[in-house]
């Protein structure tokens, strides 16, 4: 069969003797301004808990990082809050972008894990960088491409069950990521639900622009 020269900007790793089906905790993971908020939204709409009093614009959920990146790091309180959120949800995660610098810190820990990862540009991630907090875009640009490199071994060693998604792939066809999103964790998206799945997007990157031009403005 000949080879498809289609690019989807979506790849999935370790996932060949993975059953999707049983109940996962799924961390969104990637350079800050990659597209892991749009990400959140997307998972919420398939029905997955992304958490409780997540932070407006950026859907971080507060009472998973400040115990995960706690510099006393209690992996009571941890495991704690992971049996709370197992009872609760069958399918349920957090997005955290920096989280895989705590990766040894949960992997071992969380049910059923699965990994995605966020690409986007560096260029356009570093330019976000510096209209919003006014870092210089080339010492960004520098930094962004040590945390891809740091990303990329990570993902090169784990055994753990990962998705890859381009972000500029994403946003051309948001229908097909979505649909793609949901076959890999196993998913079903009735096709009377999709639009709503796709709204819930739309309207996160609104507010993820309104929290932004807040920051914005606040530091002048």
């Amino acid at each position: 069969m000949k080879k498809s020269i289609h690019n989807t900007g979506i790849l999935s790793l370790n996932a060949e003797d993975w059953d999707n089906r049983d109940p996962k905790t799924i961390v969104v993971m990637g350079v800050s301004r990659s597209g892991t908020s749009m990400i959140v939204s997307l998972l919420e709409g398939l029905g997955v808990n992304m958490g409780e009093d997540k932070s407006f614009g950026s859907q971080e959920d507060a009472s998973i990082f400040n115990i995960l990146e706690a510099k006393e790091f209690s992996a009571e309180k941890f495991k704690d809050i992971i049996s709370e959120r197992n009872r609760e949800n069958i399918n349920w995660g957090w997005k955290r972008p920096e989280s895989y610098k705590f990766i040894n810190r949960f992997e071992n820990v969380i049910r059923n894990p699965v990994f995605i990862f966020t690409f986007r540009d560096i260029l356009a991630i570093s330019q976000r960088n510096n209209s919003v907090t006014g870092i210089d875009p080339i010492k960004a640009l520098k930094a962004n491409q040590e945390r891809y490199k740091n990303i990329l071994s990570i993902i090169s060693k784990t055994q753990i069950p990962c998705l890859l998604i381009s972000y500029e792939k994403a946003i051309s066809d948001k229908t097909f990521m979505a649909l793609k999103v949901a076959e890999f964790l196993g998913i079903h998206i009735p096709t009377d639900e999709l639009p709503s799945v796709l709204d819930s997007m739309n309207k996160q990157k609104s507010q993820y622009n309104k929290s932004l031009n807040h920051i914005t403005q606040n530091k002048k």
